[in-house]
């Protein structure tokens, strides 16, 4: 906390208001900080409309007018999401954009940019797009109620996402990633709700990474009414990447293979601590989980009440090893194969798990 309150006093510190204040839009307050400085930056709980650019390696916090003790305290818990310190009932700041002829409202460009309190509505484009930089989001509101051709709310590409206590809904992409698409970078979701969102790989949420490894840690995060036209109706996985998961609920999403989930290697290792799968649909493969040339491991898993063509639970293609262990698969649903799993090749285990209920 100490070092928190240090960086109060060392950092470019900037107020933005509609009256009384230095700056009377967030672009300018965001300008005011010299290149590679760190600014903090309280802004009026009210609708923004503004197209804003972070660069030049700037490293911005926006958040509500906050006592410095309780900044402290929310910067703390940005570091350290078990120890989020909720920000009660204070209104947001809703940053839109009317802008004609714009792909995002925020862009973000070898810089870290962290936003707190805040309803970013993409106003049917991408609401924030980054490249090489960091970005947070904590205890906010992201929806964008339009097409993108990939990230329908957010994309990333390089350096690292991380949202901890926030919703993302409604969003749709023409390719990857309804809501959010990640390319090679670092991502982590703590209490998050992604919902509604629509896309070809990956209907809420795309991960993927070449050559470089990247990790995904998904805690005490939830998927809903997400949709694929292609793989991975909430969540697709594919490349370098080293995947945990705990506490992970995916319901009422959709695709061609893989209802809930998408692994698509070679090169994931996705490990899952909890999960609950639920009434998720795949038109081809595997109505929860679909993998391929991939490893997966899901223990205490409840993998029920899925559909699908083959593999109304899982269904494993390629190499790779899938283990499920104290696991539940139950009720689930394949019309032509493998009610509970479908395995086409690779090694598939089951340890004191319970197969009940399972219909061909």
């Amino acid at each position: 906390m100490l070092a928190l309150l240090s960086l109060l006093t060392t950092a470019s510190a900037q107020d933005v208001c509609t009256v009384g204040c230095p700056h009377a839009s967030i672009q300018s307050a965001i300008d005011a900080v010299n290149p590679g400085d760190v600014g903090i930056i309280t802004v009026e709980s009210r609708v923004w409309d503004e197209n804003l650019v972070v660069e030049a390696g700037r490293r911005i916090t926006l958040l509500p007018p906050l006592d410095a003790a309780t900044i402290a305290s929310v910067l703390l818990s940005l570091t350290n999401p078990k120890a989020v310190e909720p920000l009660g009932d204070l209104a947001p700041i809703v940053i839109t954009s009317s802008q004609p002829l714009v792909e995002s409202v925020i862009t973000v460009r070898d810089s870290s940019l962290n936003l707190v309190g805040v309803a970013l509505d993409g106003n049917l484009v991408r609401a924030l797009d980054a490249n090489d930089s960091d970005v947070l989001f904590f205890a906010s509101t992201v929806f964008a109620r339009g097409l993108n051709t990939e990230g329908g709310l957010v994309r990333v590409n390089g350096g690292s996402f991380t949202a901890t206590v926030v919703s993302f809904r409604d969003g749709e992409a023409g390719s990857a990633g309804g809501l959010v698409a990640a390319y090679d970078a670092d991502v982590h979701t703590e209490g998050v709700s992604f919902e509604d969102g629509a896309g070809t790989f990956g209907g809420c949420l795309y991960v993927t990474s070449g050559t470089d490894r990247h990790t995904v840690t998904l805690n005490a995060t939830v998927f809903r009414g997400c949709t694929s036209g292609g793989i991975g109706g909430a969540l697709y996985v594919r490349g370098e990447l080293d995947v945990t998961a705990a506490d992970l609920s995916i319901t009422n999403s959709n695709a061609i293979d893989g209802g809930a989930i998408a692994i698509i290697g070679p090169g994931p290792t996705v490990v899952v601590d909890q999960a609950a799968l639920s009434d998720n649909t795949a038109f081809g493969r595997g109505g929860a989980v679909f993998t391929s040339d991939a490893d997966l491991t899901l223990v205490g898993a409840g993998i029920t009440s899925n559909a699908s063509n083959y593999g109304g639970g899982v269904a494993q293609t390629g190499d790779g090893v899938v283990s499920l262990q104290s696991s539940i698969i139950d009720d689930n649903s394949a019309l032509y194969g493998g009610g509970g799993a479908y395995v086409a090749s690779g090694h598939f285990e089951a340890i004191d798990t319970l197969y009940q209920r399972n219909n061909v």
